[in-house]
């Protein structure tokens, strides 16, 4: 439950440890739901079998289950092993998933991961929403999963070549899932992110639900090479507030500009194919930027890997240009994420640490409209044409007299 040294053990299921008797009672009303269904598991019924935890949708009971488990051979290691899960995600499917490596809500690095499967369009498919964890995690989850969730344990020993394979669920990792449940799409419940003050007065002025909207896709690998589409493209697009799932992404909203991101559903030739889906741009719009969050400089899972192309659009309605992402882009990739990486002793300037406020004070309004400004002089240098005709974009909180400073670009990006 917490990370103390753990003492005191669960008599009844025998599988889970808690420092004292108070972490004991705060974990009961979830450990409750499978510690006497975690002793008829305690024999496994053949050597191919692996112990998993499913969520169906229909039914408002977490289970514990016995999942088939295949060797599947591989040219570049020993192989792997492949779960069954047909029976949950119909003929020839066996979910799309979702593996992590640590609980964020406690603070603390897994033993092993945990990959958590599920319908790959839950969202939208017409999945209905999931009893079981509408049950055991309530209505405080950060997404509305819907469809058949089932959980498994992940080995993966690191080394090339050698076997991955997938191991028991216990009670310890039954927390870990619930909590990631608890967390998803939102870090930290008591530290969820908020969009900077000046930014509220346009998300209170929001109140048309459905509204067509002038927009950029940002492409992934896939769309980029195999269909040849440009990096960032100008879209027109209706946006459907009560159907549509829509994201804000931090830093945007730190610098003034108020965006909302939508994934796309990729091809079915190559929807499976991380490779392809991988879209860095998307990732560096979502590094989390709580000072306080474990997680500081890193994305979500959710937009760390498998996004696939997105399109994105201003939540004040205004239009939004292809210039104004890519510099955004070129900002967080080139300007902030060293930045991150140097606040944590880990980047381009180790030995030259800097403070996480120093970080928060070049992602303001007011540097992003300087960077923003040189920005312009930089992609000139190659192109003279680029972004002729287009506005600069709107930023909330910034000042006009920063665009007399263009001269002092350079102090504010060293790394461009």
């Amino acid at each position: 439950m917490c990370n103390n040294a753990a003492r005191l053990q669960c008599s009844r299921c025998s599988s889970q440890w808690y420092c004292g008797k108070k972490c004991q009672k705060e974990d009961w009303r979830i450990h409750k739901l499978l510690c006497s269904e975690r002793q008829k598991f305690e024999t496994r019924p053949s050597e191919n079998v692996r112990r998993a935890i499913v969520f169906e949708e229909d039914e408002p009971t977490v289970k514990f289950i016995w999942v088939s488990v295949e060797h599947k051979d591989s040219s570049y290691s020993d192989g792997y092993e492949h779960a069954c899960l047909e029976k949950y995600f119909g003929p020839g499917e066996n979910g799309w998933s979702q593996v992590y490596y640590s609980n964020v809500r406690r603070s603390r690095s897994l033993r092993e991961k945990i990959d958590l499967r599920h319908r790959e369009l839950f969202l939208t498919d017409g999945s209905k929403p999931n009893k079981a964890v509408a049950a055991t995690a309530g209505a405080t989850t950060g997404e509305i999963w819907s469809g058949p969730l089932v959980a498994l344990k992940y080995v993966d020993t690191g080394d090339f070549g050698m076997l991955s394979f997938y191991t028991d669920m216990d009670m310890r990792d039954f927390r870990d899932v619930v909590d990631y449940l608890l967390t998803y799409g939102h870090g930290k419940p008591e530290e969820e992110q908020q969009p900077p003050k000046a930014l509220a007065p346009i998300i209170r002025g929001i109140s048309a639900l459905s509204l067509t909207l002038r927009g950029v896709r940002i492409n992934c690998l896939g769309d980029t090479t195999k269909s040849g589409r440009k990096k960032f493209e100008s879209v027109e697009l209706s946006i459907d507030r009560q159907k549509d799932r829509l994201f804000i992404p931090p830093i945007p909203a730190r610098v003034g500009i108020l965006l909302e991101l939508k994934k796309l559903p990729p091809p079915s030739s190559w929807k499976y194919d991380s490779y392809l889906l991988q879209n860095p741009s998307v990732t560096f719009l979502n590094l989390d930027i709580d000072p306080s969050s474990s997680r500081w400089g890193w994305a979500p899972m959710e937009w760390d890997d498998m996004i696939g192309s997105v399109v994105v659009v201003r939540t004040d309605g205004k239009d939004l240009f292809p210039q104004h992402v890519e510099a955004l882009d070129y900002y967080c990739r080139y300007v902030l994420q060293p930045l991150f990486g140097d606040s944590m002793g880990a980047g381009m300037n180790p030995e030259s640490k800097i403070g996480k406020e120093e970080v928060m004070y070049r992602m303001s309004p007011k540097c992003f409209e300087l960077f923003y400004s040189g920005f312009i002089d930089y992609k000139h240098d190659t192109d003279s044409q680029w972004g002729a005709g287009v506005p600069y974009p709107d930023i909330v909180g910034s000042d006009a007299k920063v665009k007399g400073l263009r001269e002092n670009f350079h102090k504010l990006n060293p790394f461009l």
